[in-house]
């Protein structure tokens, strides 16, 4: 058990690393201080959440069905989930928990399905602009609002995950995104150049290495 939650792959400006089989959170870069432990999956119809406080001994699991996934999107859980693994943290700690605020994302799709991308796009840019503070705005709902509602309109696409990686602090995964992105429509060189800023940002994701030497060896 020492040995699983110990960081053997730190990721220190996140204040996160990796140990076997865990995910571990609250990392001073100083062994053994880990706050917490915990993982999130996928599959089909399913995304689950497991996470214990190891100073004090509390621990959660989320079982749901909330949204339909893939591993595509790399094992990210979808936005609500994080949103109730935020407040079931917050119990265990004591910390008050926020009522939730709308999807910007979510508000920005309805529109869209009745009145097209260019009209929902500019009425999320002005709620984001004059209301920010009243909408929530996640990458990762970004992310899964390419992979499923707009994939195959990758111009969309691409104004969407711009639109996100400006607002973004961590745009690690949006760049990736974007390379997928940019990969799936043919521009060999702007996906490489977003791979490549997504592999700046988290070095340890190697599998990034496979992709952009696929793309640097198409003819």
């Amino acid at each position: 058990m020492t040995d699983m939650i110990a960081p053997h792959a730190e990721d220190r400006d996140r204040g996160r690393a990796y140990g076997y089989g865990w995910e571990l959170y609250d990392v001073d870069g100083s062994h053994p201080m880990v706050r917490r432990a915990g993982h999130a999956g996928l599959a089909l119809h399913m995304t689950a959440v497991i996470e214990r406080d190891l100073k004090t001994d509390g621990f959660f699991a989320i079982l749901s069905n909330i949204r339909d996934s893939d591993d595509v999107i790399n094992n990210v859980p979808p936005p609500l989930i994080h949103a109730m693994q935020s407040d079931a943290r917050h119990l265990l700690t004591g910390k008050n928990v926020s009522p939730p605020r709308p999807s910007l994302v979510e508000a920005f799709l309805v529109s869209r399905s009745t009145q097209g991308f260019e009209a929902a796009f500019a009425e999320m840019q002005e709620r984001e602009i004059t209301a920010s503070n009243k909408w929530s705005f996640s990458p990762n709902e970004v992310v899964l609002a390419v992979f499923g509602d707009l994939w195959g309109d990758y111009e969309e696409c691409e104004r969407l995950t711009l639109f996100a990686i400006e607002r973004s602090s961590d745009p690690w995964l949006l760049y990736e995104t974007l390379g997928d992105i940019r990969s799936a429509a043919g521009d060999v060189e702007g996906a490489l150049t977003a791979y490549k800023k997504a592999l700046q940002d988290m070095p340890y994701r190697e599998y990034l290495l496979d992709s952009i030497a696929s793309l640097e060896a198409r003819p």
